[in-house]
């Protein structure tokens, strides 16, 4: 009668267990890697600043893996001006090969310091002004080695996500009266035991507080950011850049450029965890990806020259809208700087190797991560674009980055086209691929989020 009993329990135990969703065996890992480059490398993000001369804090490749019984998600978070498409194709190359997780669901991002280094990419032609082969190899292996360690050390978890506004961090710097993507996305992950062990934060708001007339390396406020909330969790927890192409940060404070970073990035990560509790987390998580290869034509000279002769024509605009002095020549200067820019960029993008036959290629990626979604564009998307896709998909919470796997500059609007300004000079294609890029990412989304 027990031995028949007992047989009965495992029969149930055993059912259940085949009933229970894949999502209920999620786990987690993490790792983090020193990437900081030998001193003598250019400031990546000022142009004509000069060489590092020393280092004020180091920068990190920061991973974080999930996996939910089924697959495996791998976010990279590098303290760098950008991601480019030629690493970034090794490295998940490298990752597919030894640990077996697809490109789709493998996302290489940079926080977007402007004072990080120049020189391991080598796909921009003149740009940047050396190129050391030995940097980007540094780089290329500390991450491979960190997704080896995040898995190594993965763990039984519990995660959940969050998306709201968080104001008074960011503003525009294009026009103040402008839209403004004031959205964050926090994905925590605890253990079983409902501790803290890492996850990762989405905010727009560009690295660009550090002084980098000092010529010292820094992973400017993420850096900051990053260091408070490893002391709060027991693993690593990432900043992914949002949709900050023309998005700066707000109401920093101190004496001088290395005490407002600290400043923000403290307030910022205190912001993050008081947070925490609002988390509802389960183990119940399922992760996936997409990514979709992209040919897209990049900017000519042809264009720019059509855009000269309508200057006269946009300038008259402006001038006849009724605008007070300042702002009728702050947009008239706008016209002016994008044809100036258009004159730098359009003969450098004919010395880009990855340029051929007046196209370049680049994807576009979307991860699910529980019941949101991580929209990420190669390049420097701005703010209304975050603003559109995130009411797109209410109510699932989503997350924008920028800067991940490849850099097209600014991916801008047909409204930003048409006003000009430094961010629709420093585009490489126009608006009309973002919107391919958008539709692209809208595709994939409806795709994950119906799975």
């Amino acid at each position: 009668m027990i031995k028949r009993l007992g047989s009965v329990l495992l029969a149930v135990f055993m059912l259940a267990m085949a009933c229970a969703p894949a999502g209920a065996a999620l786990k987690a890992g993490t790792a983090k890697r020193d990437i900081t480059p030998e001193l003598g490398c250019v400031l990546g993000g000022y142009y004509g600043a000069g060489r590092a001369t020393g280092v004020h804090d180091p920068l990190h490749a920061r991973i974080l893996v999930l996996d939910d019984g089924e697959r495996k998600v791998v976010m990279v978070s590098m303290d760098l001006i950008m991601i480019n498409g030629f690493m970034s194709t090794e490295i998940k190359e490298q990752i597919t090969k030894r640990y077996g997780i697809p490109p789709e669901r493998v996302t290489i991002s940079a926080t977007h310091t402007h004072t990080g280094p120049e020189g391991y990419y080598e796909e921009f032609g003149k740009y940047p002004r050396e190129y050391i082969p030995e940097m980007k190899m540094k780089i290329e292996n500390e991450v491979l080695l960190g997704v080896g360690s995040a898995l190594n050390s993965m763990q039984r978890a519990q995660a959940g996500v969050l998306m709201e506004v968080m104001p008074g961090y960011n503003h525009s710097r294009h026009i103040s009266t402008g839209p403004l993507d004031s959205n964050i996305f926090i994905l925590l992950v605890k253990d079983m035991d409902g501790k803290p062990i890492g996850g990762l934060f989405n905010l727009a708001s560009h690295p660009v507080i550090v002084p980098f007339q000092d010529l010292l390396i820094s992973a400017d406020w993420p850096g900051v950011f990053a260091a408070e909330m490893e002391k709060k969790v027991d693993g690593t927890f990432m900043f992914l850049q949002g949709p900050a192409g023309d998005i700066t940060p707000a109401g920093t404070h101190g004496e001088n450029g290395w005490e407002k970073i600290q400043d923000y990035g403290e307030r910022v990560a205190q912001e993050v965890i008081k947070r925490f509790d609002r988390i509802e987390t389960t183990t119940d998580f399922k992760v996936d990806g997409r990514m979709e290869t992209m040919i897209l034509p990049v900017r000519t000279m042809k264009e720019a020259l059509v855009y000269r002769k309508k200057m006269s024509e946009l300038e008259k605009t402006v001038n006849d809208a009724g605008y007070g002095d300042a702002e009728r020549k702050k947009r008239i200067g706008w016209i002016r700087e994008k044809a100036g820019l258009d004159s730098f960029l359009v003969p450098l993008m004919k010395s880009m190797k990855r340029v051929k036959k007046g196209r370049t290629r680049t994807w576009m990626q979307v991860l699910r991560l529980g019941d949101g979604v991580m929209i990420a564009f190669p390049g420097e998307a701005i703010g209304e674009i975050g603003l559109r896709l995130r009411d797109e998909f209410k109510p699932h919470p989503v997350g924008v980055l920028n800067c991940t796997n490849d850099h097209l500059a600014y991916i801008t609007t047909q409204r930003y086209y048409d006003e000009g300004g430094f961010e629709s000079g420093m585009g490489m294609v126009y608006p009309e691929s973002t919107e391919k890029m958008i539709q692209a990412a809208e595709e994939m989304t409806k795709a994950l989020i119906k799975n």
